[in-house]
C-alpha cells in the first residue's frame, strides 16, 4: 500500500498568505497594500485590469513592484482572468450587475499573463465568465487546455474557481474540466463560501473534496457566513461573508482535508461585506491576519 501524503502542517510546509482584494474594489492598489501588510501577508493578489490601468496611467511594472516590496509583499496570483474561453459573457441575471463584471474582466488572456509575468505572479484563477451549458464541455475542456499551455510559456499555473452563479458552478463541474484537460500546471480554486453556500449537495461536494487527488488542490480563498440565507438571492447573499471562523461554514473542514492532502501552498481570506467600508485598511487586515492565523493554527499549523 502506498504511503499516504504527508500533512502540510506535519511536514512544517507551511503555505503561503495570500490576501484577496476583491471586497474592495472601490480602494486603490495602495490601500490594498496596506491591508496586506498590516495583515502580514506574504502576497496579494492582483487583478490583470487593475493592473493595466495602472500600466497605462504612466507606472511600469518596476514602479508596482517596488511598491510591493515597500509594504513587503509580493504579487504571486492573477485575479482572475475571464477571456480563457470563448463567448465568455455571462448574460443571465442582473445586466448592469454583469456589465460592471464584464469590465473588470474585459482584458485579452494573454495580454493578462504577459503582465502577471511580469509582476511575477506564479499562480492565475480562471474564472468561468459564461452562462451555465451555453458552452459545449469539450469546448470548454479545449479552451482551458489551451489556456493553460499559453500560461506554462510564462510560468504561471492556471486554477479553476467554481463559481454557483455562472458556467461552472460547484467542485464537480470544475474537477470535471480540470481532470479531463490533464494539464500540469492546473488546478482548483477551492472557495470555501462557494464550496458550501453554492453547493447543490454539500456533502456529496464534501465528498468529492475527500476523493480528489492533492495535485489538483494546491490553492484555497476562505470566507465564512451564517448557514441562514442574508438575502433573497444567492447572489445576494454572497455581500454577507466573514472572516474565516467568525460565521457558521465548515470551514476549518474544507482546509482540514485539502491541507491533509499535503499540497496547499497558498490560503488567504476573500471576504465581501458592506461594513467593511467603515473600516480602514489597517483594521481589515489586521481583522484579516488574525482570523486567518487562527484558522491555520485550529488545523495544526502553530508557527504562522
Amino acid at each position: 500500500m502506498a504511503p499516504a501524503p504527508a500533512n502540510n502542517a506535519e511536514s512544517g510546509q507551511n503555505p503561503d498568505l495570500v490576501y484577496w482584494p476583491v471586497g474592495h474594489a472601490a480602494l486603490g492598489l495602495r490601500e490594498h497594500l496596506e491591508i496586506a501588510q498590516a495583515g502580514g501577508f506574504d502576497s496579494l493578489a492582483i487583478a490583470p485590469n487593475r493592473a493595466k490601468t495602472l500600466l497605462q496611467q504612466g507606472m511600469t511594472a518596476s514602479d508596482l513592484l517596488e511598491l510591493a516590496a515597500e509594504h513587503g509583499v509580493r504579487y504571486t496570483q492573477l485575479d482572475g482572468i475571464a477571456t480563457w474561453v470563448k463567448n465568455w459573457r455571462a448574460t443571465k441575471g442582473d445586466p448592469e450587475l454583469n456589465a460592471w463584471i464584464e469590465s473588470l474582466f474585459d482584458i485579452d488572456s494573454v495580454e493578462a499573463l504577459e503582465i502577471g509575468a511580469a509582476l511575477g505572479a506564479e499562480a492565475a484563477v480562471a474564472v468561468p465568465f459564461f452562462d451555465e451549458g451555453s458552452i459545449p464541455r469539450h469546448q470548454v475542456i479545449e479552451d482551458f487546455g489551451r489556456f493553460c499551455d499559453t500560461a506554462a510559456r510564462y510560468g504561471i499555473e492556471i486554477h479553476i474557481e467554481f463559481i454557483p452563479f455562472w458556467g461552472l458552478p460547484d467542485l464537480p463541474a470544475a474537477t470535471d474540466i480540470v481532470v479531463a484537460a490533464n494539464r500540469p500546471n492546473s488546478g482548483i480554486m477551492v472557495d470555501t463560501w462557494h464550496l458550501q453556500k453554492g453547493s447543490r449537495d454539500f456533502e456529496r461536494d464534501m465528498a468529492m473534496l475527500r476523493s480528489i487527488p492533492g495535485k489538483w488542490l494546491q490553492h484555497v480563498q476562505l470566507a465564512d457566513a451564517d448557514r441562514a440565507a442574508c438575502a433573497e438571492t444567492l447572489a445576494g447573499d454572497v455581500m454577507f461573508r466573514k472572516f474565516p471562523g467568525e460565521g457558521e461554514l465548515e470551514v476549518a473542514e474544507m482546509l482540514s482535508i485539502i491541507s491533509g492532502k499535503g499540497n496547499l501552498r497558498s490560503v488567504g481570506p476573500e471576504v465581501v461585506n458592506a461594513a467593511l467600508a467603515d473600516m480602514s485598511p489597517a483594521q481589515i487586515g489586521i481583522q484579516a491576519g488574525r482570523t486567518t492565523r487562527a484558522m491555520l493554527t485550529q488545523i495544526g499549523f502553530p508557527h504562522l
